[in-house]
């Protein structure tokens, strides 16, 4: 992890070829909203490719996450470019992992209601030690369902996170 400060005139494009990390990447990772346009003096955080592969002829996003076992969520929250399109060229260079966010001792948990959206979940996984799914109530005695979770569950087991689940009571008190 690198944190950068940019200089007059600098992109994003210019920032991600600096550090050869993908410009989608650092512009989640920074909730930049106009690459093009960075205010002076802003400090960028950049997390650096740890480990990358070459696509080679034949591979799949599953035949590459076997090779490195990992999940394929996983490598799709490394290359945010695979998500709108899961296709790999030959030749490609695809960021397998990326150094990590370490910044002292801290516990960061993100609760989950129901309507929360996927992208924004993923942007937030690597700053989170846990993830609080509230996605069911007790009623007359018996646990009903608020949200299907499954999503939210998966996502927590391919980045290594712990999900925990938190439970209303009808009287809308938590168990």
């Amino acid at each position: 992890m690198k944190i950068h400060r940019v200089t007059d005139d600098e992109t994003v494009y210019d920032i991600a070829a600096k550090y050869g990390v993908n410009p989608i990447r650092l512009t989640l990772d920074n909730e930049i909203e106009l690459p093009r346009r960075l205010a002076l003096g802003r400090e960028l955080l950049v997390l650096t490719p740890t480990r990358t592969y070459t696509v080679k002829q034949g591979d799949t996003l599953d035949k590459i996450a076997d090779r490195f076992s990992v999940h394929k969520d996983s490598l799709r929250m490394q290359n945010p470019e695979l998500y709108e399109s899961a296709k790999l060229y030959r030749g490609q260079v695809i960021n397998v992992k990326s150094s990590a966010v370490t910044l002292g001792m801290g516990i960061a948990n993100g609760y989950l209601y129901p309507g929360y959206k996927r992208d924004r979940l993923i942007r937030c996984i690597p700053y989170l030690s846990y993830i609080t799914v509230c996605s069911a109530i007790v009623k007359e005695g018996k646990i009903t369902t608020i949200f299907d979770d499954s999503e939210v569950l998966e996502l927590s087991a391919a980045s290594g996170k712990i999900p925990l689940l938190r439970i209303y009571t009808a009287d809308e008190t938590d168990i």
